[in-house]
């Protein structure tokens, strides 16, 4: 199953972090069915500090194409500001940004859990062909269920930041 906003279109190849250079709306454009998605939970997934709905744009910018630095504001509020280095926070591969890959296994734990597998996590972020900010996030799972039922499916879902000054 994938999910996507109105007219979703492929990724551009970014040769360079500073291809990402802008100010972007923290609301992204998804998929109709998705519930509203903010920019900043993934740039700060964890922050339990910030409230991501009152953020409205992220400005983001480079340094040396090895760091990027990442702002959020609320009007002209500086709500968090945090440095991200490549190799030990993101990796451009394939003209993207990886943020998090995860492959995680099941083996019916905790005590109920009847899923015996694997699961896939990946999130990647970059720029489309027409130069909005783009995030892809993908998981895929296969095992049995109750030991003999075969299970395995897979989400994909796009989202789109608009791109609101360079």
């Amino acid at each position: 199953m994938s999910t996507g906003p109105a007219n979703n279109i492929s990724f551009s190849n970014m040769k360079q972090i500073t291809e990402l250079e802008g100010i972007y709306k923290n609301l992204g454009e998804g998929g109709s069915d998705l519930p509203p998605f903010y920019l900043s939970t993934v740039v700060w997934p964890t922050a339990k500090d910030i409230k991501h709905e009152s953020i409205d744009k992220i400005v983001v910018s480079t340094m040396d194409d090895k760091v990027i630095i990442v702002k959020a504001f609320s009007g002209e509020d500086l709500i968090k500001e945090e440095n991200f280095e490549g190799e030990k926070d993101f990796k451009l591969k394939n003209g993207k940004i990886h943020l998090k890959q995860k492959v995680s296994i099941s083996l019916a734990y905790p005590s109920g859990n009847p899923f015996i597998g694997t699961a896939y996590e990946e999130t990647v972020i970059g720029i489309d062909t027409q130069g909005q900010g783009k995030l892809r996030q993908k998981a895929a799972f296969a095992g049995t269920v109750f030991l003999f039922i075969p299970l395995a499916g897979g989400v994909t879902d796009d989202v789109r930041f608009v791109k609101i000054a360079k």
